[in-house]
């Protein structure tokens, strides 16, 4: 439901003014085209989130099992962020201001755990060497998150594309984002 930008009070999809403070509204006549875009991309982000990170716990057993607590917290995390991103999507369509925060959120978290992961599985690589010298268990290591083939460094990639276009004005206004000018004057 969308907010007044002058008072704040949630109004109807078609309201023209508001009816608390009686502000002529601005018309949003359709759903600009940024969203059109997210939402594809929203569904690729969370289809990848879900398969990639099965995919690296996977891994982790064929080298060695990792600590089951790591497991269990890492997968229903990601689990959890995959779903909420099929959630989010609902909110796109049915321009819900809390699907705009999920939809910045979301990325700048898998970005933190994908960085967190790749520190972690440099770490045990650095200290169980697999016969081969430290650059190539690093270099490696790194091709698995940050190679243009793999699911992770698309997460990433697909995240900054998502974020550019939830800044845009357009897509601020349509969810009731953008700045106030009263909440810039000068003192």
């Amino acid at each position: 439901m969308p907010f007044c930008p002058s008072c704040g009070k949630s109004i109807g999809e078609e309201d023209r003014s508001c009816s608390a403070c009686g502000c002529k509204l601005p018309q949003v006549a359709h759903r600009p085209r940024e969203i059109e875009y997210l939402i594809p991309l929203h569904i690729i982000q969370s289809f990848l989130t879900l398969v990639s990170w099965i995919l690296y716990i996977g891994y982790w057993f064929q080298i060695s099992p990792p600590p089951v607590f790591y497991v269990m917290s890492f997968e229903l995390t990601i689990v959890s962020i995959g779903i909420v991103g099929f959630v989010v999507i609902y909110g796109y369509r049915k321009r819900r201001g809390w699907a705009w925060n999920l939809g910045i959120m979301f990325p700048l978290l898998e970005f933190a755990l994908a960085v967190t992961s790749l520190g972690y599985t440099i770490d045990y690589n650095l200290r169980y060497p697999l016969n081969s010298t430290i650059l190539e268990r690093v270099l490696r290591v790194t091709a698995i998150f940050l190679f243009p083939t793999s699911p992770i460094f698309w997460i990433i990639v697909i995240g900054g594309i998502i974020i550019y276009y939830l800044t845009r004005p357009s897509v601020k206004q349509y969810f009731g984002k953008e700045n106030r000018k009263e909440d810039y004057q000068p003192s």
